[in-house]
């Protein structure tokens, strides 16, 4: 009866780290449903959550200072 608390307490924070896991090496959360098919499901989903991150590029935007002083209004 414990263990079968604990397994529904821990159900929900390792099911959203699982899906955080395959976002961040790039694929798409559904790939967490591999877990479901018998077998190979659960060796894809394990070699999928040891890839190593994506690279992801952080763009900025350089911004005269004369734009970021004035003051717009929404009827401009």
């Amino acid at each position: 009866m414990i263990y079968a608390i604990l397994a529904l307490l821990l159900l929900l924070p390792t099911l959203a780290l699982r899906i955080r896991r395959l976002r961040d090496g790039g694929f798409h959360w559904a790939f967490i449903f591999l877990y479901f098919v018998p077998m190979v499901g659960r060796l894809a989903l394990l070699v999928l959550l040891a890839m190593p991150s994506k690279e992801v590029e952080i763009v900025t935007i350089n911004r005269p200072k004369e734009v970021e002083s004035e003051e717009a209004t929404p009827f401009e």
